[in-house]
């Protein structure tokens, strides 16, 4: 009975070996999990967590978007979670980050479209002075014919002389005047364009410049009311 018992414990405790010594086989055997890359492109959770950040200083903005220049960029990049992207359509600006309206304009860019904008104006401005000067000599020109024939239907010596004659005189003057004057005027378009030049102009920036629109006629004009009586003795066009 004695013997039974031993070999029974006997039994017992090899087994437990066994099975002890299969269980450290099996850990040893179970490869060690390789951890999974991060995509390229993609953001740790410090990033993350960065450009939590930046969205929120976004957000409590009045218009939601800002836009960041050379002086502030790098007020900006110490926040966190700023990277730069492909130039879009407009070689002035960079996208900074995806998701968000913020946008870098270069400084360079910027002062290149103040040129630009204060030439075109220069110019625009130039046409337009050019333009009343021509419209007000073909009022004139069709002005004066009238009057004269006005002059000499009037049988009143006294209207015709007191009345007439003087429109026709001031109109006679204001018409030398002014073409004197646009003689002087159409050559600084090109002045213009030779100043702007120095300056950096494109050839281009002319391009989209239309011609004024004349001024239409006024009904109400009669003989003689081509020129203002704050105009009369002035050789600058009427404003």
């Amino acid at each position: 009975m004695a013997c039974q018992r031993l070999a029974t414990a006997r039994l017992k405790t090899l087994t437990g070996v066994l099975v002890m010594s299969g269980t450290v086989a099996m850990a040893a055997d179970k490869p060690t999990p390789t951890p999974t890359p991060r995509a390229a492109g993609g953001q740790s959770l410090n990033e993350v967590a960065k450009d939590k950040k930046l969205k929120g200083d976004l957000a409590g903005s009045s218009s939601g978007s800002i836009v960041i220049t050379n002086e502030n960029l790098s007020d900006y990049a110490s926040k966190g979670g700023l990277t730069t992207a492909n130039p879009g359509k407009n070689p002035g600006t960079r996208g900074v980050h995806a998701g968000t309206n913020v946008s870098v304009i270069d400084s360079e860019t910027s002062e290149e479209n103040k040129r630009k904008h204060y030439w075109q104006q220069k110019y625009m401005q130039q046409l337009d002075r050019i333009a009343s000067i021509k419209s007000q000599i073909k009022d004139l020109d069709l002005e004066i014919p009238a009057l004269w024939n006005e002059f000499f239907a009037r049988d009143d010596p006294m209207y015709r002389d007191g009345v007439i004659k003087p429109k026709i005189d001031r109109s006679l003057q204001r018409r030398e005047e002014l073409a004197t004057l646009l003689q002087q005027e159409e050559p600084k378009l090109a002045a213009i364009k030779e100043e702007a030049r120095r300056d950096g102009a494109e050839p281009g920036w002319w391009r989209d410049i239309k011609e004024p629109t004349p001024r239409p006629q006024n009904p109400k004009t009669g003989p003689g009311d081509a020129i203002r009586l704050d105009d009369r003795g002035s050789t600058e066009p009427p404003k």
